[in-house]
Parts: C-alpha cells; structure tokens; sequence
C-alpha cells in the first residue's frame, strides 16, 4: 500500500509523537507499504533526527497557532490545511490511505472538501481521534456552542464520503468510539493507535521478588521467602523454646508482615486477585471513628490489618506463652534475656527496611494529569508509613509475648517515589503548581526533570514495582495516554481513576487499583492498596503482556487498514 501521513504536531519534538510517529513508519515499512510523513515546516533537528524522512510542509499546528484558535481561526486553519495538502496531493500517484492520527475538528472540513476533489477519488481517509470533537457539560450532555455547531457541520459534509467508505472516523477506545458516534451521527470505529514498547518480562519459573532480583526492577517484600537467614533463625529458635512447632501467628499479625497495611484488605483469607473489578468497588468514602472524621477511613484500615486490641491482654491469642511443666512439676518458663534478645530483634527489624517499593508517576506533570493530588497523596502515604512504625515500637515496649512481638515488627517495606516532573505548571485558580518544598528535602521522593526519550524512557518504566495514573476524568474519561498501554506491556501494575478509559486497559489484560475519588487521601488509598497486593498485581499484569501488546501492535493496525480498505460498501467492518 501507498500510505501518507499528516501531522502538523511534528514541530517542536517534545514528549513521545515523533517516536510513535517513527515507529509506525518503520512497521509500515516492514509490511512493505511505501510511506510518506508530511510534518510541520519548522521542523526542528530533533524531529528530523527521530523521523528521518519527515518532509516539511504544513504551515500552521492548530494546537499552537494563535491564527488558528478560535472559531473563525479554526475555519482559516482547514483552508489552509486544504490548500496545503492539496498541493501535495495534485500530480503525484494517489496513495491508498491518507492518516490524520491525530485529526481535530479545526480538521475536518478540509478533508471533506479534499474527499471530494477529483485527484483524490482513488483516495481512502482514516480520521483517527484521540480527543472528542464535540464539547460536553458535566452531565455528558452536548453543548450547544459554536464549536459543536461547526463540528457537526463537518460531518455532515462528511457523510456521503463516509457511506461510500471514502472517508472512515475512527477511535483508539471504545469509550470515544460511542462518544463520537452519538456526537456525529455517523458509524464509527475502533482503531487503537500501535503503540511499540521495550521487550515483555521474561518469563521465570518464580515470581521474580523471590528470585534474584532483574534488572531494571527492584526487590520488594519483605516475604517469608525474603527474610534474611538471621531473620528466620531467630525466629526458628524462639518457636522452639516456646514448644511450638508451626508458625501459629494470628492473621492480622500475617497480614502486616512485610504488607503496608491498606484499605480493603480481607484478614479472613479471601484472596483480592478476583480482578480490577473487585477493587473498583472498594468503597472510599470517609470513615468517622468516634465523632472524628477519618480521611480515607484509615484508622478503620488499621484496625482491619492488626485487629482490635480491646479485652486483649498482651498474653491472650494464639501467641501466648504457656508455662512449661518439666518432670517434677516445676516451672520452665522462657527466661529474660530469650525475650529481651527476640524484642530486641524486632526493634532492629522495625529500623531495618526491606528493600524499597518503587512507585512511579511518568508524563509530563500537568493539572488534568493529577500531579498536585498525587504530590499530596505522598505525603500522606509517607506520614501513615511513620504512624504504622510507631506503634508497632509502642507495641513491643507494652510488653506483648515474644513471639508475638517479633512477628508484628517484621521489616516494613520501604517506599520510595519518583516523578517526571520536567516543568511547573498553572492550577486553576491561576496558581503555579511546582514540587512541594517537604518532599523536595526528603530522600524517599525524587523529581525527574529529564525529558526521557527512547531507551531512557523505558529505562525510565522499568524501574516501576507500580505506575500512578491519576488522570482526571474531566479530561481522560475517552482520550488516550499512551503511559497506561505502555505500562500494561511492561507488565506493571498501574493505579488509575476510575471512570477513565485506562479502565479499558486493565479489563483487557493489564492489573491495578482504581482511584475511586479524585482526592488526596483516595489516591493515598489505592497506591496502599496496590503495595498490599502487589505480588497478585504483578502476576495478573504479566500474564496479560501478550495480549496487551498484540492488541496495540503495528501488525494489528495494518490488519484494519487492508481489512477496511477491501470493503467498498458503505457498512464499514468494525
């Protein structure tokens, strides 16, 4: 096939579209279709360098050009985009397809006006969207505006092109797919863009947090499994003065060793790996403990890891330390310094962390991306985690059996956050939004400032034990990020919002945790949530990779264009 590709955004070079961009050209290429890119005509060297063949043509980029903004800006923007391509176009052997990947409505008239121009009768048009063109109120209700009235003009001159297959106005998520068919009024299909990432998880006859750690990841637990010799020799030793023979520690105690304790967590052993939908109906809503509200219902949490500890006294449960009667009658009891050794190990555990859970938030840090709630939700995250620390050490100085105590101070995982953060940017209000000067100063936070590109970027990923997402629904509840799909190719667990279509992903074949609320303390839940499960997480996002990577792959994306481009009725294949 004869294929062209017509992006005005490759100016500038900044974020991930001129690698996609390159990448696709390069899986054309593969299939053997001859491919054109006509780019912006001020180009830099770093779009020339990642996309070789880029010819610059196009004058304007309606998401830049002030001449373009607006209603009467957006009505010159398609004149020109007409002329301009329709000067490319005249004279030259007409292509099979030619790909707007990234059309707008500011896009539409001129190809409608092109559909209809002689020299590209023999011509097909994919208008691929990954923003809806029709404007919407909080209800989800079409506005009646001027840009909504001009968009729906354009499709209606569209749709004798789009019956007679010329013209086919496509969608990379379902969500946008519905959405614009119900805006516009004309059949509408699915094309998720391709999307190549870094090569899938290799395949290891253990999970790899229980193995020798990979590259590129870093070990979490602290497992049974992961303990250290030290560890589990004491423990091994204590049981046997104390004449037990299995590890008879209660459950709410099992849940705390080596998990951050989370919202949700079921003490009763019924496993959360039942999916994503499961964890999209964790209720978080705000608890009130006593009269005093509780954000997130985190004392509730608290109380769901460890257990109540009303009418317990600290030698009841299934720890207590039966006197030992030898053969006369007398007392064998466990003497001082066994308990003061074991409590002292537990001490030492608590000031030992396990190695670090890496929790990564990557994108440019942006407003409709959630970047001030997540900076928010580390805070609280971290703030829990001390909590956590210090009553774990009241627990041991209140003198609880020393079994007992050992188990519940075992090492907490350490967490460590780090944030593409390349730039500040503007709130609503009209405040500007940087890096919180608290998590600036501490050593468990890094802000990235690099603008990750190729090997780097994925570098970058890799480095995730969990990915963030916490894009508002106002914007991303049908538009793409290409992180989410990138995310699920690696293998990585992601917490998301709920509502948004990263919810797509996941249900496909990827694992994470939804944000039911945009709040702090929401977000704060569910990344707790995610560390708590991880080991679930992990392996549900693995064994979805393949089919991940084989819906988003260029092979797939060329199988729909040869498959719709063989239909010349006007009942488009979907």
């Amino acid at each position: 096939m004869r294929i062209l590709i017509v992006e005005e955004a490759l100016r500038l070079g900044n974020g991930h579209w001129p690698r996609y961009i390159a990448d696709l050209v390069a899986g054309f290429r593969a299939e053997g279709d001859v491919v054109d890119v006509l780019g912006h005509r001020n180009a830099n060297d770093k779009v020339m360098s990642v996309v070789p063949d880029v010819v610059p043509w196009l004058s304007r980029d309606c998401r830049a050009d002030a001449r373009s903004q607006g209603l009467i800006g957006g009505i010159r923007h398609n004149l020109c985009l007409k002329r301009e391509l329709g000067a490319w176009l005249k004279g030259r052997e007409p292509y099979d397809w030619i790909l707007s990947l990234s059309s707008r409505p500011k896009h539409l008239l001129a190809f409608a006006m092109l559909a209809r121009a002689g020299y590209c009768a023999r011509s097909r048009f994919l208008l691929l969207f990954v923003i809806s063109p029709g404007q919407q109120d909080d209800a989800g209700k079409f506005r009646l505006s001027a840009s909504n009235l001009f968009a729906k003009f354009c499709f209606r001159w569209l749709r004798s092109a789009v019956l007679r297959g010329q013209v086919v106005i496509a969608a990379e998520t379902e969500g946008m797919r519905a959405e614009i068919e119900r805006f516009s009024g004309l059949l509408t299909v699915l094309f998720p863009h391709p999307v190549l990432a870094a090569q899938p998880p290799e395949e290891k006859a253990e999970h790899p947090r229980d193995s020798a750690e990979p590259k590129g990841k870093t070990n979490v637990g602290p497992k049974e499994g992961n303990r250290s010799e030290a560890e589990q020799k004491l423990k091994a030793e204590t049981m046997k003065k104390d004449g037990t023979t299995k590890d008879t520690t209660p459950a709410r105690q099992r849940i705390a060793q080596g998990e951050v304790e989370c919202v949700g967590w079921e003490p009763t052993g019924a496993k959360r790996s039942e999916g994503h939908k499961k964890r999209e109906e964790v209720s978080t809503t705000i608890e009130r403990q006593g009269g005093r509200e509780d954000p997130g219902g985190w004392v509730a949490a608290r109380e769901t890891a460890e257990g109540s500890l009303q009418g317990e006294t600290p030698w009841e449960g299934a720890n207590q330390q039966q006197p030992k009667v030898g053969p006369k009658g007398e007392g064998v009891g466990t003497t001082k310094s066994n308990g003061t050794e074991a409590l002292d190990a537990g001490r030492s555990a608590l000031n030992t962390p396990a190695k670090p859970v890496v929790v990564v938030a990557p994108g440019f840090a942006r407003y409709e991306k959630g970047s001030d709630l997540m900076q928010a939700a580390i805070r609280l995250v971290l703030q829990k985690a001390e909590t956590l620390k210090l009553e774990k050490l009241k627990s041991l100085d209140a003198g609880r059996s020393t079994l007992d105590s050992y188990a519940s101070c075992s090492p907490l995982p350490a967490l460590r956050f780090v944030l593409q953060w390349p730039e500040d940017f503007d709130l609503p209000d009209g405040r500007r939004c940087g890096p919180n000067p608290d998590l600036l100063k501490d050593e468990r936070v890094k802000f990235s400032k690099d603008l990750l590109t190729g090997e780097a970027y994925w570098d970058f990923l890799q480095q995730a034990d969990v990915i963030v997402l916490p894009y508002r629904s106002e914007s991303y509840r049908a538009r793409v990020s290409r992180v989410a799909i990138e995310a699920a190719m690696l293998g990585k667990p992601m917490v998301y919002t709920k509502g948004t279509w990263i919810s797509e992903v996941v249900a496909m074949g990827g694992a994470g945790v939804a944000i039911a609320e945009e709040t702090p303390q929401s977000l704060a839940e569910a990344i707790q949530m995610a560390i708590g499960d991880l080991d679930t997480l992990q392996s549900e996002a693995e064994r979805g990779v393949a089919r991940v990577r084989n819906f988003y792959s260029v092979s797939s994306f060329h199988h729909l264009l040869v498959e719709v481009g063989e239909n010349k009725k006007s009942n488009i294949a979907e």
